[in-house]
């Protein structure tokens, strides 16, 4: 439960100077006086300071019910037995009676939408406001003895104002006057067996008998109850265990406690007993998955060049004028508490190797590449603008001997993603951009065997993404994430094995195979971080894996200055799921 949310008290009319300062401390914004207008004028309360004060005369009468005979009005008094009656037709009436239901409809919508704390008070601060706090007791979920526990506290705190309206009556006449005066636990227990008997439950009751909403109910026990762990948190490991710790941390948000969306949410999740998947998508793993996926990125770009950017078979003095179409799929297998994910690629590049000698070329190109990404029910829409350029330089001949390559590229990066959310707390999207560098070198021999040619290779490659920070929208939990950027240096080794040329028709063609390996020097994971309302939520991405194996085919086919190549790969690795590339490329010699 928590505290400073809900006063009850008796009457204020009686505050003095030091009363007065001591709870205008609180931070109480409203004063809801639950009396009569005979009432209110014969005891007007003292005004809190920067409170103001409304009335709801639960009674619905210019005076209180008549009751027994108060001594010494007459000299015979009541019975026992008329005052244990009257008092339990008081609170029976709590129910039955419709415009006392009308009454305490508003009291409760008054609290549920005053923003901060409130103060609500009958005359004595025990049977109307009494009622009113055993209510909300039970909409906040505090079991049957509490809630009459605390309804005969009552007892005790007024005890003091009890024995001085008893010590001028005779001792005799006590006991009839010490239920009058206090609270016995059968007052309480009329009430709450009159909701039963006339609604068949305290929910019933509620929304029938008083009318409130689910989304009243909701409110009023968010401003009450702070669940220290939501369904199922302690057993979320991973992504999910962030996206609940998270969703716990927002009870303490303006989002709780309010008529909001993830008020409703959260609390419709505790009464179904489970976080409904939310807890998976609620921190946008879908961006960190963009960052890893741009990190792989310049090697699915290298294995198209390679057909055109190597200088061979281009005479010297010649340019080779190509365009490269790249296809990939890449899939991380899901895995504790992270969901799996996975990116569509596409795009062109177009370039040119130029031959300057026996010995040395280069390349530079230009191209487009769309990436579509999905993960944790997101989708994100990344498309890159690259520019490229390298060479290759060898001791002897660009066909055989022993090389030298270099390869970069530098990017920019239009990030737009969304991510439906569900539970009524609808889309957050956001955009952003970036950029993205990678470098490559590579030393390899080529040994020319006859029937085929080997080239075993070993290089480093240094990718770099970069995503700036942005700010979603379209939904209460649109989150404002941290811009990430991200260095992974690999090791690279490789072996290409190209058959010997075929004459075929009026094509020459040339059948390749490549085994790779890459692995990652630094950790390939990459952590994206949201924030809202000062809660933090940190998401992985599922793309982690540190070892790469890579199995490529490709076929080579020239005639005169057209050439024509198509090649696909396949890369597997720890939690992952498939890699694969695929490209076909056009080349024209000039």
């Amino acid at each position: 439960m928590r505290t400073g949310v809900y006063y009850r008290s008796t009457e204020l009319g009686g505050l003095n100077s030091n009363d007065l300062a001591t709870i205008s401390s609180l931070g109480i914004l409203r004063v809801i006086d639950l009396r009569t207008p005979s009432e209110i004028s014969e005891t007007p309360d003292v005004r809190l300071n920067g409170a103001s004060e409304v009335n709801y005369n639960i009674y619905g009468t210019p005076i209180p019910p008549p009751g027994p005979v108060i001594y010494p009005a007459v000299s015979i008094v009541d019975s026992l037995a008329n005052v244990t009656t009257y008092s339990h037709s008081l609170y029976q009436e709590f129910v039955t009676n419709a415009p006392e239901r009308a009454a305490l409809r508003a009291v409760f919508q008054d609290l549920a939408n005053t923003p901060r704390a409130e103060l609500y008070h009958c005359a004595g601060g025990k049977d109307r406001t009494g009622w009113v706090s055993a209510i909300l007791e039970s909409i906040a979920g505090v079991s049957p003895t509490t809630i009459m526990k605390d309804y005969l506290a009552t007892n005790s705190y007024t005890a003091e104002w009890i024995n001085a309206q008893l010590a001028p009556i005779p001792v005799s006449l006590w006991p009839i006057y010490i239920p009058l005066l206090g609270v016995q636990s059968d007052f309480l227990q009329a009430g709450l067996d009159q909701v039963i008997a006339s609604y068949g439950s305290m929910y019933a009751y509620l929304t029938q008998g008083l009318g409130l909403t689910q989304a009243d109910i909701y409110v009023l026990r968010a401003k009450m109850v702070y669940y220290p762990t939501l369904p199922g948190q302690t057993q979320f490991s991973g992504n999910a265990a962030a996206g609940a710790v998270f969703l716990n941390s927002l009870q303490n948000s303006p989002l709780s406690g309010h008529y909001t969306a993830y008020n409703y949410y959260l609390q419709s999740a505790i009464d179904a007993g489970t976080l409904g998947g939310l807890e998976t998508r609620v921190g946008g793993q879908v961006l960190a998955d963009a960052g890893a996926y741009q990190l792989r990125q310049p090697q699915l770009i290298d294995d198209a060049l390679t057909p055109n950017s190597n200088g061979q078979n281009i005479k010297y003095g010649e340019t080779n004028a190509w365009l490269s179409g790249i296809a990939g799929y890449q899939e991380a297998s899901g895995r504790s508490g992270i969901t799996s994910s996975d990116d569509r690629s596409s795009g062109l590049i177009v370039g040119g190797t130029h031959r300057f000698n026996d010995h040395a070329s280069a390349y530079l190109g230009a191209g487009f590449i769309s990436n579509k990404i999905g993960s944790a029910s997101a989708n994100a829409d990344v498309d890159n603008y690259l520019g490229l350029f390298g060479g290759r330089y060898a001791l002897s001949a660009l066909e055989t001997g022993p090389y030298v390559g270099a390869k970069f590229s530098v990017g920019t990066v239009d990030y737009d993603s969304n991510r439906p959310l569900d539970n009524g707390l609808g889309t957050a999207s956001g955009k952003t951009d970036g950029k993205t560098y990678s470098g490559r070198i590579d030393f390899g021999d080529i040994f020319d065997l006859g029937t085929f040619t080997l080239t075993p290779q070993v290089g480093v490659l240094i990718a770099h993404a970069h995503l700036d920070g942005f700010n979603e929208q379209g939904s209460e939990l649109a989150l404002n994430f941290n811009s990430i950027s991200q260095t992974v240096p690999s090791l690279l080794a490789e072996l290409r094995v190209d058959l010997k040329e075929r004459q075929l028709n009026n094509w020459v063609v040339k059948p390749s195979t490549t085994v790779g390996y890459e692995r990652a020097l630094d950790t390939s994971q990459v952590t994206s971080a949201g924030s809202l309302y000062g809660y933090s939520v940190n998401q992985e991405s599922a793309y982690d894996s540190q070892d790469l194996a890579k199995l490529g085919v490709g076929v080579a086919a020239r005639s005169g200055a057209f050439s024509l190549s198509l090649g696909a790969n396949a890369i597997v690795g720890e939690n992952i799921k498939s890699i694969t590339g695929a490209n076909i490329n056009f080349a024209y010699n000039f």
